[in-house]
């Protein structure tokens, strides 16, 4: 089964808000992350 849900997308958009991470930083922590979804948890 394929997966529906990139994971990494929700972690990334979770962890730009709590450790402010810039779009650089982002990149280094998820490498081909195409965006990130900033569900606004936190």
């Amino acid at each position: 089964m394929p997966a529906l849900t990139d994971y990494r997308a929700m972690l990334a958009g979770l962890w730009d808000r709590q450790y402010g991470l810039t779009p650089a930083q982002r990149a280094q922590v998820f490498p081909g992350l195409k965006g990130s979804a900033d569900l606004g948890l936190v």
